[in-house]
Order: C-alpha cells, then structure tokens, then sequence
C-alpha cells in the first residue's frame, strides 16, 4: 500500500514539473479522466 501511495505521489508531481517519471501508465489514466 506504502508504494501505491508513493507512486500515485509521484504521478502527481510529474504533471505539477512536467518531468516523465518510471509510471507513464498512471499519467495517461489521468490525462484521459482529465
């Protein structure tokens, strides 16, 4: 659980920097519910 939650963390501050982070599978769900 302690890694999903890190790894959903992460996702987020890609999109806030605009860097790709190893969880390309997470920002394309979130660009799509977006």
């Amino acid at each position: 659980n302690v890694d999903d939650e890190d790894e959903l963390g992460d996702a987020d501050r890609v999109e806030a920097s605009g860097d790709i982070v190893s969880v390309p599978e997470i920002d394309e769900q979130q660009r799509i519910e977006q």
